[in-house]
């Protein structure tokens, strides 16, 4: 049977069986389709949404350490400065 042959109006879903090889492999593609296209929509879109928010949230957790991270990595100094400020406020106090 050629494609030129096929007649849409022939196809009926009752008779799938007796429908000629190509749509058969047409209807399998589309049923195929439709179930990935279900699952992706159902399972795989949610995940991905809460992966970008995750992935969001660790770059602002991140960035929130690498400021304290440099904040705790001069704290001897941060301290060493308060005490100059205070002996000179001192001073100045007298």
């Amino acid at each position: 049977m050629n494609l030129s042959e096929i007649n849409l109006n022939d196809f009926d879903l009752r008779e799938a069986g007796d429908w000629p090889w190509v749509g058969k492999i047409v209807l399998v593609v589309l049923v195929i389709a439709a179930v990935l296209g279900a699952g992706y929509y159902f399972f795989t879109s949610d995940r991905l949404e809460e992966l970008d928010r995750v992935t969001r949230e660790e770059q602002q957790l991140r960035q929130e350490f690498i400021e304290k991270q440099r904040v705790a990595a001069n704290l001897e100094s941060f301290r060493a400065q308060l005490k100059q400020m205070e002996a000179e406020l001192e001073v100045m106090l007298r």
